[in-house]
């Protein structure tokens, strides 16, 4: 019996020491959090970012607070002993740290939750980088819903998936249709598509292209470029359409004045050769 004591004590205290070295040396930050809210114990890699905070209620020592935060995931595992995430803002020196919040219920020999384990990781980074990509595409957006062109993403069906604000306001909304039915009101796909080239070899293409809008004819010079999704496989083309039918208009006026000069040109030298 003494035997098995002593095996089973050997087994207890390796186990103690193995969980603490996981505790301590954890990548994440780590506490022990008591029902008065102060820390008991604290990991390494959380010691090394806020200092010895033991005895500290938690929403001061690491977050700035003069009292308990509102959605507080210690506090609901203390009330029903389940595990809650939640993400959090964090205050490291003048600068803001946030972090994914996961909690554990420690329970005694009863089953009574007498402390949590509060495991965080550091997303600050991620947190910039989603930022960064937010301002990004609102950037993007309003370039796309603003640029003095007619904008439009085709997949490869030839559907209409996105329009820009000067396209909606002469060709109206029409999202999911076929872009030969809107554009030139035609039943099959154009013979020199350069849509269907994009999709192709992958590389932008021109073509200057008659589109009818409320029954008149509208000039429009298109160029396409293609959209890869993360594969780098093309998943759209965007079409960039600029009209010229106002262009094509005075070329046509000064091509017919240019006729009319020469014109009263030969008849004024009739006439002078005649004086």
């Amino acid at each position: 019996m003494s035997k098995q004591i002593n095996e089973r004590t050997a087994q207890l205290e390796a186990s103690r020491k193995m969980y603490k070295a996981l505790f301590d040396e954890a990548p994440c930050y780590l506490t022990v959090v008591d029902r008065s809210y102060r820390i008991v114990r604290s990991n390494h890699a959380f010691q090394g970012t806020f200092g010895d905070q033991r005895g500290k209620h938690c929403f001061i020592g690491y977050k700035g607070l003069t009292s308990r935060c509102e959605n507080c995931p210690v506090e609901k595992t203390f009330k029903d002993g389940k595990s809650h995430q939640s993400e959090e803002v964090w205050a490291l020196g003048d600068e803001k740290a946030y972090v994914m919040v996961k909690t554990s219920p420690i329970l005694d020999e009863s089953g009574y939750v007498v402390e949590v384990l509060e495991m965080s990781v550091d997303v600050t980074r991620l947190k910039g980088l989603q930022i960064e990509l937010e301002k990004k595409e609102r950037d993007y957006r309003y370039l796309f819903e603003n640029a003095p062109c007619y904008l439009t993403t085709v997949d490869r069906d030839f559907n209409i998936i996105q329009t820009n604000k000067l396209f909606e306001r002469d060709f109206g909304a029409h999202s999911g249709k076929k872009c030969y039915a809107v554009y030139k009101k035609l039943d099959v796909r154009c013979e020199n598509c350069p849509v269907e080239k994009t999709f192709f070899d992958g590389e932008s293409h021109y073509s200057e292209e008659l589109w009818r809008r409320d029954g008149e004819e509208t000039h429009v010079l298109v160029r396409t470029a293609p959209i890869t999704d993360e594969k780098g496989e093309i998943a759209r083309v965007l079409e960039m359409c600029t009209n010229i039918t106002e262009i094509k208009r005075l070329q046509s006026e000064l091509a017919m004045l240019g006729e009319t000069i020469a014109g009263m040109s030969h008849t004024i030298k009739n006439i002078l050769c005649g004086l």
